[in-house]
C-alpha cells in the first residue's frame, strides 16, 4: 500500500510530466518586430513596419501600419502587406495572399530573401505613405525591446528632450508612463478563447524638477484605455517596447506613440502582437 506522502510525490510527478507534456507539445514562436517609417508632416499620422521571419511553422509576414492620431485606429486601407493568416479577399475571390500582391510565393518561401520581400512591400506601399505625407522623422526617446530581460517593462520615466548635463541642474519635466493589462485566467486555456476587446490602461505621470538633491514632484496623473480585439488567444502581459516622438506644431503638445507589446498563448503556440498607442505631453 502506497503511503500518503509516496502518493503525493507520485500526483507531483506525474502533474509535472503531464505540464511538460504539454509544454513540448506547443510550438516556439519569434515575436514580432517592428521598425519606425515616419509621422505625416502635421503629426497626425505614425506608421510602421510590422516585421515577422518565417521560421518553418509560419511566416513570413510584413505588414504596413498607420494610425490615426485623432481616433488612435488604423487608417483606412491599413494595415497593408503580407499576414501571416490566408483569409480570403472578398474584392479578389480566387486569389490567395501572394497573388493579391502581385508577389510569387515561392521567391519567399521560409523567409527566404526576407529583405527583398520587406522592399517590395514598401515600395506597394509607398503611393499610400505619400498621400498621407508621411515623411516626419521619428524620435525613439525610450523602450524595451522583448530581449531585456530587467528592469522591469511595464513602466518606463523619459524625457522628450534629454540635454547632456554638466553643472546646470536638469529643469526638464520627466514623464513616467505605466501599462497595466489583466492577464486572463486559466479557463481561457480550457475553453475556446472569444474574441474580445482587451482594455490596456496606461497611466501617464508628469513629474516637475525639484532643486538638486530632492526628487521630482508629482504634477498631474491621467489615464488612458486603449483596447484590441483579441482573436483565439489569451492575453498573458503587456509591456512599453518603445515610445516614439513625432513632430511638433508651434505651440502645440508634443505628439507621442507608445508601442505596447503583448504576449499571448493560444493552444497550439504562442504569439504576440503591438498595440500603438497616441499620447500627448506639454
Amino acid at each position: 500500500m502506497m503511503s500518503k506522502y509516496a502518493s503525493r510525490s507520485f500526483i507531483t510527478a506525474v502533474a509535472l510530466l503531464a505540464a511538460a507534456t504539454v509544454a513540448q507539445s506547443r510550438e516556439t514562436a519569434p515575436p514580432l518586430e517592428i521598425e519606425p517609417i515616419g509621422f505625416s508632416l502635421d503629426g497626425r499620422y505614425f506608421a510602421y513596419e510590422e516585421l515577422l521571419v518565417g521560421d518553418g511553422n509560419g511566416g513570413p509576414a510584413m505588414l504596413v501600419h498607420v494610425i490615426d492620431r485623432t481616433t488612435n485606429k488604423p487608417v483606412m486601407g491599413f494595415p497593408f502587406g503580407l499576414s501571416d493568416s490566408d483569409e480570403e479577399d472578398a474584392s479578389k475571390p480566387g486569389q490567395n495572399k501572394w497573388q493579391r500582391l502581385g508577389l510569387k510565393e515561392s521567391d519567399f518561401e521560409d523567409g527566404a530573401n526576407f529583405e527583398k520581400l520587406r522592399a517590395e512591400i514598401r515600395k506597394l506601399a509607398a503611393p499610400k505613405l505619400e498621400a498621407l505625407s508621411i515623411s516626419a522623422r521619428v524620435r525613439r526617446i525610450a523602450g524595451t525591446p522583448y530581449t531585456q530581460i530587467s528592469p522591469a517593462a511595464n513602466t518606463l520615466s523619459f524625457q522628450v528632450h534629454r540635454e547632456l548635463l554638466g553643472g546646470i541642474p536638469d529643469q526638464q519635466t520627466t514623464y513616467r508612463l505605466r501599462v497595466q493589462m489583466q492577464a486572463e485566467s486559466a479557463k481561457c486555456f480550457s475553453e475556446t478563447p472569444r474574441s474580445v476587446n482587451k482594455p490596456i490602461v496606461l497611466t501617464l505621470e508628469s513629474l516637475a524638477p525639484q532643486p538638486r538633491g530632492r526628487a521630482p514632484k508629482l504634477e498631474s496623473a491621467n489615464k488612458l484605455t486603449a483596447t484590441f480585439a483579441t482573436n483565439d488567444e489569451c492575453p498573458q502581459a503587456a509591456r512599453i517596447s518603445d515610445i516614439f516622438a513625432g513632430p511638433r506644431k508651434e505651440g502645440g503638445k508634443q505628439p507621442l506613440v507608445a508601442m505596447i507589446f503583448v504576449n499571448s498563448w493560444r493552444s497550439h503556440a504562442d504569439t504576440s502582437r503591438f498595440v500603438p498607442v497616441f499620447i500627448e505631453v506639454e
